[in-house]
């Protein structure tokens, strides 16, 4: 009888506690990730610095293949601005290849295409590469790009010297 007591009064205890906290709905951050990744390939298509700046953290790193960190808001919208005068980027997509949950942050690791058209040039470059982003909430409950890394799978500069040592 004791055991029976006893093994009651656990399942009591075990009822009445408190739920576990659980972290986000992983559907719904992918989700949320989705439509930022749109909104950015959409303002990055148009050359819309601010906007694509303003899907930063405040103190957001991002890391442009070729060229030194870029630390802050402001600072990335000043790159970002940059980049568009010198390649002209349209048709951007992202595609997502996977995400995972790392306490308060998630980790995305994805695809890219666009298309360049640098300032001269008439004949536009397709271009494919990866990217890996760190997502933090911010205040509001939005994610937001936190760290940002990204590379082409080609290599136009050394493709370039090569064949201006052929000639």
């Amino acid at each position: 009888m004791r055991y029976v007591v006893f093994a009651c009064a656990l399942l009591l205890l075990v009822g009445c506690a408190a739920p576990q906290e659980t972290g986000p709905d992983p559907a719904e951050v992918r989700q949320a990730i989705d439509a930022v990744n749109s909104e950015f390939a959409e303002a990055f298509s148009n050359h819309d610095a601010e906007t694509v700046a303003g899907l930063y953290t405040e103190d957001a790193v991002y890391m442009p293949q070729g060229a030194p960190a870029v630390h802050g808001r402001e600072a990335i919208q000043q790159a970002m601005q940059a980049e568009f005068e010198t390649t002209s980027p349209s048709d951007m997509v992202l595609t997502t290849e996977s995400i995972e949950f790392h306490g308060d942050a998630v980790v995305e690791v994805g695809a890219f295409s666009l298309t360049l058209t640098p300032p001269g040039q008439e004949e536009a470059i397709q271009d494919e590469g990866k990217y890996i982003v760190v997502w933090k909430q911010n205040e509001g409950g939005m994610w937001r790009l936190h760290i940002d890394i990204w590379n082409t799978n080609s290599m136009p500069a050394m493709e370039e010297a090569e064949g201006e040592s052929e000639e």
